[in-house]
């Protein structure tokens, strides 16, 4: 049973605060605790996250709180909203999930260490590329210690089944259902016209292993939102995580459905 709620708000979004003031006063008339505070606050007691703001919000409460396994609720107030459920206009379905009726919607993360000692958790997907423009990189892919394939490109994508919506299907990638666990790995406008696309069960681990950049200087992108210097011959390991992103979805909530009208 849904006790306290922490709602959260994007950065830079000043106008919702009055939105924020909205949900508190609908959460409270439903018996729940609202925690709205501008300041610091430890989420971990918390039994749900309702972030207001688009998918990067959720993104990086996901990498921030997986751990916690608290599940998020995002109201849409950015542009697409694929992760999250319920747009500005149908806050009166927020009752009813807050009164138990709702489904977890658990979502396969990426867990990833670089040579360079960084370690990190992703929800969508992580990038390798020229930290310059248009710069061409070269790497060796290797699933399980075997070479799978050598990629010379601008960058290349290692997605999970979230993302595969997202930054993977723009340069070409599959649409992955959610519940699957897989790896993809999509290469950023390869030199090869017909470079091909990975996909890979969960169970391996994964080794992208550097081979050069003639910028000399590349980075590690995390869900489009965090960068880590790599080295240039260096090596990015990547498995699926124990963790898993929790998001709350009404009943019975059809996947193809959200494809449609968001896509």
């Amino acid at each position: 049973m849904v006790k306290e709620v922490a709602i959260v708000r994007g950065q830079g979004k000043d106008e919702t605060k009055q939105i924020m003031k909205q949900v508190a006063k609908i959460v409270k008339a439903c018996g729940v605790v609202p925690i709205v505070s501008e300041e610091i606050y430890d989420i971990k007691r918390s039994d749900m996250i309702i972030s207001l703001g688009g998918d990067g919000a959720i993104l990086s409460l996901a990498r921030k709180y997986a751990i916690n396994k608290i599940p998020i609720l995002g109201i849409n107030l950015g542009n697409t909203g694929f992760l999250t459920e319920l747009e500005l206009e149908h806050l009166n379905y927020l009752p009813e999930i807050l009164k138990g009726e709702f489904d977890i919607d658990e979502r396969m993360m990426l867990e990833v260490e670089t040579s360079c000692g960084a370690k990190i958790t992703a929800l969508n997907d992580i990038t390798i590329k020229s930290s310059r423009i248009s710069r061409i990189i070269s790497a060796n892919v290797l699933v399980d210690g075997v070479i799978a394939y050598k990629y010379m490109a601008d960058g290349i994508i290692i997605s999970s089944p979230t993302g595969s919506t997202a930054y993977s299907r723009n340069v070409g990638g599959p649409i992955v259902q959610p519940n699957m666990d897989m790896f993809v790995v999509s290469p950023i406008s390869p030199t090869k016209r017909n470079s091909d696309i990975l996909v890979i069960q969960p169970q391996s681990e994964l080794l992208i292993n550097t081979l050069g950049s003639k910028s000399k200087d590349m980075k590690l992108i995390v869900d489009g939102q965090e960068s880590i210097n790599l080295e240039v011959q260096g090596n990015v390991f990547v498995k699926k995580s124990n963790k898993k992103a929790r998001l709350v979805r009404r009943k019975n909530a059809v996947f193809y459905d959200r494809l449609i009208e968001k896509l």
